[in-house]
C-alpha cells in the first residue's frame, strides 16, 4: 500500500492494439476507481520475448522496470482479448519473465476482464488462469468480467477503445472494488 495506505492496482493490458478495448477497459477501471485506489497501466509492449539465455546476465531494462512495478503493486488487473481460445502471446510473455527469479507474481492477488467477441474472452481467461497457477497468483473468481464486444451490447469508442456504457463501467467499477476486497483479504 501507498504512505497514504491506498491500495496500489496494476493494470495490465495483453493488448498492443493502439484502439485496445482491454486496454480501455484497464482506462476506464482507472477512471471509476475508488478514492482509496492508485490504479496504474503498465505498457508491456516493450518487453522482449523470453529467452533463458537472457536471464544468464542481467534481464533486459525493459523487463527490469516492468518487474519492479509488478513487485510494488499489491494487486493486478488483468485485461486480455482471447486468441484462439487462449491468452495473448505478449501477456503470457510479461507473465514468463515475471515468474523467473525472483518471482515477483508470488502471493499476488489479481482479477481480470476481457473484451473478445462470442463469450466474451471466457475460453482466454481460462487459459490466463492456468498461467497463473505456477507463479502463485490468486485470482479473485467473482465476479467475471467478459464483455462481449461484437453482439451490441455495449458501448464503446472504436476508435480509441474507451468503454463508453455506463453499464458496463459500473460493471468494471464493481470488479475493482471486489478485487481491493479481495487483496486485502489475502494480504491483510
Amino acid at each position: 500500500m501507498t504512505a497514504a495506505g491506498k491500495l496500489k492496482v496494476l493494470g495490465i493490458s495483453g493488448s498492443m492494439r493502439k484502439a485496445s478495448a482491454n486496454t480501455g477497459l484497464l482506462r476506464a477501471a482507472k477512471e471509476v476507481a475508488p478514492s482509496d485506489i492508485e490504479f496504474e497501466i503498465a505498457d508491456i509492449s516493450k518487453i522482449p520475448m523470453f529467452n533463458a539465455d537472457l536471464t544468464d546476465v542481467e534481464e533486459p531494462p525493459e523487463v527490469l522496470e516492468f518487474k519492479d512495478k509488478v513487485r510494488s503493486c499489491d494487486a493486478i488487473f488483468f485485461a486480455s482479448p482471447e486468441y484462439n481460445y487462449s491468452v495473448t502471446p505478449l501477456l503470457k510473455n510479461a507473465i514468463d519473465w515475471c515468474s523467473k527469479s525472483p518471482n515477483v507474481l508470488d502471493e499476488k492477488p489479481c482479477t481480470m476482464g476481457s473484451c473478445a467477441g462470442g463469450s466474451g474472452g471466457s475460453l482466454g481467461q481460462m487459459a490466463l488462469r492456468n498461467s497463473l497457477v505456477f507463479p502463485n497468483v490468486h485470482p479473485l473468481n467473482k465476479p467475471q468480467l467478459l464483455i462481449r464486444l461484437f453482439d451490441g451490447s455495449v458501448q464503446w469508442d472504436k476508435e480509441t477503445g474507451d468503454i463508453t456504457d455506463e453499464k458496463w463501467r459500473g460493471r468494471i467499477r464493481a470488479q475493482v472494488e471486489a478485487l481491493a476486497v479481495w487483496a486485502r483479504r489475502i494480504n491483510p
